[in-house]
């Protein structure tokens, strides 16, 4: 029952992502008022999501920006990354919304611009003395928050796939270096479990996970992409679905269970010193130098490469934040998201204690972040990559997403053939496409 809740909550979200926004004329949201001028004041709401940075930001928000400005009340409801959607889509589709700022995922962006339950900033943005468009890298903004050179809101939070390692079970395994390649990397967690009685490797494949780290996988071979130019799906090409015996092969040498592993989970197993290895966000790297959490304090270390396994390619993310149409307080809500996404909040949040997710050109320029963290210049470095895989910013990719994991589970439980579960999956999401106009 427990999983049935969670794929039908997935669902619901899916749903009201590709259709509650391809088809809510209906439900017409407010316009999006000019600057009002003056000096604001009230309340303005924001919904984020959990997480360090979240914890520090809003620390900062009841101190630091308190004293700017006096008048403006902040108040924040902090929800779980897949929760949120949810929250904020229902409220948006029923044509009302108590929030003056959300949290939202890049692969959001165009739906709710099409939908005009969000605003426009670029007005904001161009007459702000505090930031500028050149404030973050040109290449990250542009797929987060840029559509046709307007800005939907402001980038807050970077995540490029990592792969990190405790150091000291390499060590001990006689290890000299991170794996390479996917075959090394099996070799490599093998090792490790057999010279240490540690586990080699843990990946979550639980929900969205699964998806996740078949995305790593594929962003190895030659061709990354899910779909071809005509929007074909091609994830069930041989080259692909070898990643469902790759991983087999890894959940062998994971902890009991890993296979219905979340994130937190995943995260928890690696830093109290039971897998040797894990693929993840750089919010596990800051969680493994908390000593409240962590047993492996300074231990971590984080291959060059990025993602996984190799250079080819980086998988990226972000969240960002945006203002809503239903905002009645769009001049006070402008100048809580400009101060969260600026240079110098950033650089505090993550000399606090936040997650290392930098957006800021400054923050990898800036010896004192470099030094605490280099790898803070490490993922703005990949923000140039000449490859980056990033979700598909299209109203079905939610629904296509849900579809494609469903079969993941299937074929690594061993319920179905690898190659018949992803054929299985490439032929449901064509029809999700057909149905949607893309074969016209």
């Amino acid at each position: 029952m427990k999983t049935y809740l969670k794929v039908m909550s997935l669902f619901f979200a899916a749903i009201l992502l590709a259709g509650l926004f391809a088809g809510c004329q209906g439900k017409k949201a407010p316009a999006a008022p000019a600057q009002t001028g003056g000096k604001p004041s009230g309340t303005v709401k924001v919904l984020m999501g959990a997480s360090n940075q979240a914890t520090q930001t809003i620390a900062l928000l009841k101190t630091e920006f308190k004293e700017m400005y006096p008048d403006i009340t902040v108040e924040v409801d902090l929800m779980g990354s897949t929760e949120i959607h949810a929250k904020y889509l229902t409220e948006f589709a029923s044509g009302n919304s108590e929030y003056d700022i959300v949290n939202s995922r890049h692969m959001y962006k165009n739906q709710l611009a099409l939908s005009k339950f969000i605003v426009d900033i670029t007005p904001y943005l161009d007459k702000s003395t505090v930031i500028s468009r050149d404030t973050y890298k040109s290449s990250f903004s542009k797929f987060n928050v840029q559509i046709d050179g307007r800005w939907w809101g402001l980038p807050w939070r970077s995540d490029a796939k990592l792969f990190m390692y405790n150091d000291d079970l390499y060590k001990q395994a006689g290890i000299a270096g991170p794996p390479k390649t996917y075959d090394e990397l099996i070799k490599v967690s093998n090792k490790i479990m057999a010279e240490t009685g540690k586990y080699g490797i843990v990946i979550p494949a639980d929900g969205r996970w699964i998806l996740q780290a078949f995305t790593d996988y594929i962003t190895t071979v030659d061709d990354m992409a899910f779909f071809n130019a005509k929007m074909e799906p091609v994830f069930n090409h041989p080259d692909k679905v070898k990643a469902i015996e790759v991983f087999k092969e890894l959940y062998k040498v994971a902890p009991k269970g890993a296979v219905t592993y979340d994130h937190s989970m995943a995260v928890t197993s690696f830093i109290q010193g039971e897998a040797a290895q894990l693929p993840m966000w750089p919010f596990a790297f800051s969680e493994s130098l908390d000593p409240t959490k962590s047993s492996i304090v300074g231990k971590v270390v984080i291959a060059p490469a990025m993602p996984a396994v190799n250079q080819q390619c980086v998988v990226l993310t972000g969240w960002n934040m945006v203002m809503t149409s239903f905002s009645k307080n769009k001049d006070a809500a402008w100048l809580v998201m400009e101060y969260m996404s600026s240079p110098k909040t950033e650089r505090q949040v993550i000399l606090n204690g936040g997650d290392t997710c930098p957006v800021c050109v400054d923050s990898g320029n800036d010896a004192e972040v470099v030094k605490a963290f280099p790898i803070v210049k490490g993922i703005l470095d990949a923000m140039d990559s000449e490859k980056f895989y990033a979700d598909y910013d299209i109203p079905e990719w939610a629904a296509c997403a849900l579809i494609i994991q469903d079969y993941l589970a299937k074929a690594v439980s061993g319920e179905m053939n690898s190659q018949a579960a992803m054929d299985a999956a490439a032929k449901d999401v064509r029809q999700v496409l057909a149905d949607a106009g893309y074969y016209k």
